[in-house]
């Protein structure tokens, strides 16, 4: 089954978005302190 509108599925897509070299390891250096900064911000009975 295909939930798709009927020209959905056969079009042409544009460019490939894609981020540079520089914030992927803005992000990757990143990685870790995520999700301790979200643990930080629970309330114990979250935690």
């Amino acid at each position: 089954m295909i939930y798709k509108w009927p020209g959905e599925t056969s079009r042409e897509w544009g460019r490939q978005m894609k981020m540079s070299a520089e914030v992927t390891a803005r992000v990757d250096a990143d990685y870790y302190s995520q999700p301790g900064n979200l643990f930080r911000l629970m309330t114990p009975a979250q935690q």
